[in-house]
């Protein structure tokens, strides 16, 4: 009896354990204000945004740091933005010999170690003075982008 008990216990966790893991995705934006995208603006049009706005989840009591890698640090490691390196100096110069802790985990890692395939695309500047500062050394499976604060475009 009690291992029938037991079965009827655990036939609820092995579905929830064979269950398809939802898709997520993350759009972190540097500089976006509120009325930046389409959906709140009608004066700018934004259609892209808006689709992804449509049939996602818009979040609006989440704030940032006044800089962008301590913003970025935060998301990857769930820590406070006083907390990391990053507020200091905004890791500029790009030279700076700093980045994410390397002790702390990052949503990649745990993702990762859910099972998750993780990519990171755009901009990293979470760190790159060492190949540990950088997303395939914190729990990505890939990357595309760059690394640093900011691109310069040659016109």
């Amino acid at each position: 009896m009690q291992m029938h008990l037991t079965v009827a216990l655990l036939l609820p966790l092995l579905h929830v354990a064979t269950a398809k893991q939802p898709h997520i995705a993350f759009f972190l934006t540097d500089d976006l204000g509120y009325n930046s995208p389409g959906f709140h603006n009608e004066e700018l049009n934004t259609p892209h945004l808006d689709a992804l706005h449509a049939d996602g989840v818009e979040l609006l009591d989440h704030h940032v740091y006044r800089y962008c890698a301590p913003t970025r640090s935060s998301f990857l490691s769930g820590r406070l933005p006083y907390k990391l390196e990053a507020t200091r100096a905004n890791l500029n110069p790009a030279q700076l010999a700093a980045g994410l802790h390397l002790s702390y985990a990052t949503i990649g890692d745990k993702l990762h170690s859910a099972g998750y395939s993780t990519h990171q695309f755009g901009k990293w500047h979470a760190g790159f003075f060492v190949k540990e500062h950088t997303p395939k050394y914190r729990g990505f499976n890939s990357s595309f982008g760059f690394l640093t604060g900011g691109e310069v475009q040659i016109t």
